[in-house]
């Protein structure tokens, strides 16, 4: 590869121009801002630019800089993309989604979870008590669960909108049979 070993306060770290120009490739495809500011901050200080120079260009403190070098040292290029991955990207394996979606579609919640009180619709709650009770994964995002069970291919349904001030069918009803006595 074309670095040596990071050090902060005796920079031993430089990079040679084949590696310059692969991490300015990176530069021009990312569309990542934190993958673009740590490769800028590799790039500049392995071309030997201060550490000041890199922190008031980067924003970001030394600490970072020190951690974006060492996992360039560690995994090259690849350690600098970005990592948020969303959607609980620890949770579940891909097999273990692919069964997750087998149990959504093809099994009601009762019959899932063993409880008969469970209802035959999946409810947000529903699959979070699944994910919990037979994988022992902890989804706490709402948006990461709708997405699961979109990826079964199941739809979120909104409940419907019940009118509090809206009167009683029977009110209505009565209501509209006075109207046509008049």
């Amino acid at each position: 590869m074309a670095w040596y070993s990071v050090g902060m306060g005796t920079r031993i770290f430089k990079l040679n121009q084949a590696a310059l120009n692969e991490i300015a490739r990176r530069e021009q495809v990312t569309r990542g801002a934190r993958e673009l500011r740590s490769l800028q901050a590799v790039r500049l200080y392995g071309s030997g630019e201060t550490v000041e120079r890199i922190r008031e260009v980067s924003g970001a403190s030394e600490r970072s800089i020190r951690r974006w070098v060492e996992r360039y040292e560690v995994d090259g290029i690849a350690g600098l993309k970005a990592g948020w991955k969303g959607g609980n990207h620890r949770g579940l394996s891909a097999a273990q989604r692919a069964a997750v979606g087998i149990q959504l579609r093809e099994h009601t919640p009762s019959a899932v979870l063993g409880k008969t009180e469970a209802g035959v619709f999946w409810t947000v709650d529903r699959v979070r008590e699944l994910l919990e009770t037979q994988y022992q994964v902890v989804y706490r995002s709402v948006r990461s669960l709708h997405a699961l069970l979109e990826d079964s291919g199941l739809s979120y349904q909104r409940p419907e909108g019940v009118y509090r001030s809206r009167p009683s069918e029977a009110t209505i009803a009565a209501f509209e049979a006075e109207a046509e006595k008049k």
